[in-house]
């Protein structure tokens, strides 16, 4: 069984600024002028810094404050890291949570990057991903299957490459991608006709271990049928 995907309006035209913006936020890699005080559990807004998104605080507030937004951010990383064989982690949160009344930082800042994704503002999605790093917080499997998914879903070309790029860090701390992870990233290939590209990038993945599941893709797909489907299906398996 794969987790069902999220409902985003990321395919929604790009800004024009969007390329420079990618490339300035992927040039700074984390080191944030001023720096940002590490996460902690408490009642105190979040200290709104220049490479953040402009609402920051409210999301935050949102994720972390309201009870439908806390309970949301936990159960969703909770069932997203038991679905993909994570279960001690996801017991681990679950009894941060639950039985110390503690909300951990990773599922702050996953909920964030969630709640951006569901706006369709992919650009804003990685700048909360790259304050949680600075904010040093470290992402789980499930941080990086809905960055990665953001990412490859949106229209912008440029957000494709950085969700390379994250895939192969996510793989690089010994994470796995699921099959709804690493079909997005792929049919974001297949839906812009890189099938090389693709190739290639399977090869990079291959070498760290990774093997495609191709009854996991048609679940994901669920009986799509198409160019795109069969292009997915040539890169991936190469039918």
């Amino acid at each position: 069984m794969t987790r069902k995907t999220s409902k985003s309006k990321s395919k929604t035209k790009a800004k024009a600024n969007t390329s420079e913006e990618i490339e300035r936020l992927l040039e700074i890699d984390n080191v944030y002028d001023p720096v940002p005080p590490p996460y902690q559990q408490g009642p105190e807004p979040i200290v709104v810094c220049p490479n953040d998104p402009k609402d920051l605080a409210e999301v935050y507030e949102k994720v972390n404050f309201y009870a439908a937004g806390v309970i949301l951010s936990v159960v969703k990383m909770v069932e997203g890291l038991s679905m993909d064989g994570y279960n001690l982690e996801a017991a681990e949160i679950g009894a941060e949570v639950m039985d110390k009344g503690n909300m951990p930082g990773v599922v702050v800042f996953t909920g964030i990057i969630e709640e951006y994704a569901k706006m369709g503002r992919t650009l804003d999605a990685l700048k909360a991903y790259k304050r949680m790093l600075a904010s040093k917080v470290t992402p789980n499997s499930y941080t990086y299957s809905i960055l990665i998914e953001t990412l490859a879903g949106d229209a912008d070309p440029k957000f494709l490459v950085v969700a390379k790029k994250y895939m192969l860090e996510m793989m690089g701390m010994g994470m796995k991608p699921n099959a709804l992870t690493y079909t997005a990233v792929f049919k974001g290939f297949a839906q812009r006709g890189k099938t090389e590209e693709a190739k290639q990038f399977l090869e990079d993945m291959k070498a760290k271990g990774f093997e495609p599941d191709e009854k996991a893709v048609r679940e994901v797909l669920m009986g799509r049928r198409g160019p795109m489907v069969r292009s997915l299906f040539n890169i991936l398996f190469g039918k």
